[in-house]
């Protein structure tokens, strides 16, 4: 008699499916800000994908692709005539990692360390950026306005200490919630983040991946997610 028969007899509803093991996130932010005669126009593309492996070993592969724009205005009456001042910049940057996971009191910890053998690292020999990341993460459904992202969305903060920077590439402020970083189970979450003035708002509008998020997702923006989500907010 197989586990299923007899769980069936036992009149259990169903069999409690394993946790996920697979999370990543695919990211399309951009900010545009105008102060006094400059305007600063950023945008990024990123994904991050986890692998949450056996005996505790978890793999991650962060990326990134952005490029701003800073223009300063023509003169002012009365300022010597010149014609506007522009200024582009593009980057791409790429980092493995690997370390520990663990599960407690319904939240993931997660113990990151660079390791170039799990996707090459982007520029190479970029030192700046080999630094340990530690997260913990609990279900984004547990926080306001995210009620509705489902079950298998994670909602991740940077454990006190690590370094604020976001090293990788996904941080983003959530109306309502503050700085986090999503995490969706196979296939993935998109997010797309949005603040086009000082004065305006966030907008944020998530949903399910339409296919699996891979390790080199950020050099395509990302698609437009399934059932999307959006919020609105200050910050």
């Amino acid at each position: 008699m197989t586990l299923l028969m007899l769980a069936g007899l036992l009149g259990s509803p169903s069999v409690i499916a394993p946790p996920p093991t697979s999370y990543a996130v695919h990211l399309a932010w951009r900010q545009k800000l105008r102060s006094n005669k400059k305007i600063h126009d950023s945008r990024v593309q990123s994904s991050l994908t986890i692998k949450l492996g056996r005996r505790g070993v978890v793999t991650a592969c962060r990326g990134l692709k952005g490029h701003s724009v800073s223009v300063t205005g023509p003169p002012r009456a009365g300022e010597p005539q010149r014609p506007p001042d522009r200024l582009d910049e593009s980057s791409e940057k790429q980092q493995g990692y690997r370390g520990k996971w663990r599960r407690a009191k319904g939240k993931l910890h997660l113990d990151l360390n660079p390791d170039n053998r799990v996707c090459p690292q982007l520029p190479a020999n970029n030192a700046g950026r080999r630094l340990r990341r530690q997260l913990i993460c609990k279900p984004a459904a547990q926080l306001a306005g995210l009620e509705r992202v489902g079950d298998d969305v994670l909602a991740c903060g940077y454990v006190r200490g690590t370094p604020v920077d976001d090293g990788l590439g996904v941080l983003i402020s959530i109306p309502g919630v503050g700085p986090r970083i999503l995490l969706g189970a196979k296939p993935g979450l998109v997010a797309h983040w949005a603040r086009l003035g000082r004065r305006a708002g966030i907008t944020l509008t998530v949903g399910q991946a339409p296919a699996p998020i891979t390790k080199d997702a950020w050099r395509k923006p990302p698609p437009q997610p399934a059932k999307p989500l959006t919020l609105r907010g200050r910050r």
